[in-house]
């Protein structure tokens, strides 16, 4: 238990430079039976943690390009928006036809899916 505390504490850094000594003294075959097992078992506890971390992190890149995403897209809706509220109020105000706002209804849909199209590439 208290080595399984020990990696979960290692940088991913020392974890690799760990591995490498692992690897080096494993295929030096100089160690005895039980000590090689007991050593190739820690290089597994080690990868898993290395694996964990490294799954971590691009969790966390992978949220941030997302909120990054949601963000731009947030912004342009916003102003897409507020265009459309003050083109309808214009219309209804100047008594447009019932075609002219739908015309700029779904000239206001069709900007949407475009700006979801652009941010999601």
């Amino acid at each position: 238990m208290n080595n399984e505390n020990n990696i979960s504490n290692m940088s991913f850094e020392e974890i690799i430079m760990k591995l490498e000594q692992i690897t080096t003294k494993l295929e030096s075959g100089s160690m005895p039976l039980d000590q090689a097992v007991e050593t190739y078992t820690s290089g597994i506890e080690l990868k898993k943690t290395a694996e964990k971390q490294l799954k971590n992190a691009y969790l966390k890149l992978q949220s941030v390009q997302e909120s990054a995403i949601v963000s731009k897209f947030r912004e342009q809706f916003v102003i897409l928006l507020e265009n459309f509220q003050n083109s309808i109020i214009q219309s209804l105000e100047s008594k447009d036809s019932e075609s002219s706002i739908k015309a700029k209804n779904k000239e206001f849909l069709s900007n949407l899916i475009e700006i979801y199209n652009r941010s999601s590439q």
